[in-house]
């Protein structure tokens, strides 16, 4: 199946575009390619980048879970402190690593 749109990129089972909540057509597009986080803001990181030519690393927590059939009942109630904080936790495990 080709990608029915073009402001996504993905990469074996992440992906980055430009829509959120994401449209079923785009949601059925990710499964297939069995792709298991999206993340909006991180297409913006990765298009400066590469306008740059720097690397760049997104880290994100997942604070949204889709349903199997594309819907999100929980961006009202979703645990954002959480997903922030645990990003944050593992950034510092990286940087230790270094």
């Amino acid at each position: 199946m080709d990608n029915p749109f073009q402001q996504m990129a993905y990469h074996s089972t992440l992906a980055t575009g430009n829509n959120f909540p994401l449209r079923p057509a785009d949601y059925n597009f990710l499964k297939q390619k069995n792709v298991l986080a999206y993340a909006m803001e991180g297409s913006a990181v990765y298009q400066t980048s590469w306008l740059f030519n720097v690397p760049s690393l997104v880290v994100r927590g997942i604070s949204n879970i889709y349903s199997d059939d594309g819907s999100v009942s929980n961006i009202d109630t979703s645990e954002i402190k959480l997903a922030g904080d645990n990003a944050a936790k593992f950034v510092m495990m990286l940087l230790n690593k270094l």
